[in-house]
């Protein structure tokens, strides 16, 4: 979307990160963590009755899985980044603020 707003064509071979530089165009990936990291401490501060909150920490049935490859949660991102107590640390709003600037 980028290279059409600014008119070019993939064989002109400009890279995405000059075309992000050119016109400070932020990456979408960038733009995707910084949302789900910021709805997690949102949803944290909710009453555990609320229906999002309920979504968000459910756990998938146990029992057999598929087959096929490992599913990647919502949470698996934030605890990576996190770690295991991440719920610990997004209550805490300004130690979560300060993770989200870095």
């Amino acid at each position: 979307m980028e290279r059409s707003m600014l008119g070019l064509k993939i064989k002109d071979r400009v890279r995405n990160v000059d075309i992000r530089t050119r016109k400070k165009f932020t990456d979408i990936l960038t733009r995707i963590d910084v949302q789900k990291w910021r709805w997690a401490a949102h949803m944290l501060h909710h009453p555990i009755n609320k229906w999002s909150k309920q979504v968000t920490l459910w756990q998938p049935r146990v029992g057999k899985s598929s087959r096929s490859r490992q599913v990647r949660r919502w949470e698996d991102d934030l605890k990576q980044t996190e770690g295991l107590f991440w719920l610990k640390v997004a209550r805490d709003r300004t130690h979560w603020k300060e993770l989200e600037e870095a």
